[in-house]
């Protein structure tokens, strides 16, 4: 019964305290965005590998499913990476503008998946 009753109160903490740390990392890497003095150029392109890396590896990992007849989980476990500490590593021991990668990165899984379930919602109205 104890079980149950902590379940139904920190059921969600993991998705909150995810959701935080996701703010603060992208706050971080926005701010130093704002306060460099690099081309804008280099910060396109670096988002715009994000996005190549983002998309090739949900690609993969779709490709791979489909021959396991488990394209979903294949697809997850390929696109979804745990970039937080990507972020951490890059801002804390290189330039911080080098943070804005995985930053994207983490912008355009989100992207990617929030598609994903649109779809599937959709698909399961009709």
């Amino acid at each position: 019964m104890l079980e149950v009753m902590m379940l139904r109160l920190c059921g969600n903490l993991a998705f909150y305290l995810w959701g935080i740390s996701l703010i603060i990392a992208i706050g971080l890497t926005l701010r130093s965005v704002v306060n460099s003095h690099f081309d804008p150029h280099v910060m396109w392109m670096l988002a715009l590998s994000a996005l190549m890396a983002c998309a090739w590896q949900f690609g993969i990992g779709k490709s791979v499913g489909r021959r396991c007849n488990d394209y979903i989980s294949c697809g997850q476990g390929f696109g979804q990476k745990n970039t937080i500490l990507a972020i951490w590593v890059s801002y804390t021991y290189l330039t911080p503008v080098i943070s804005v990668a995985p930053s994207c990165y983490i912008v355009w899984q989100n992207i990617v998946n929030s598609w994903q379930l649109w779809r599937k919602g959709r698909a399961a109205r009709t």
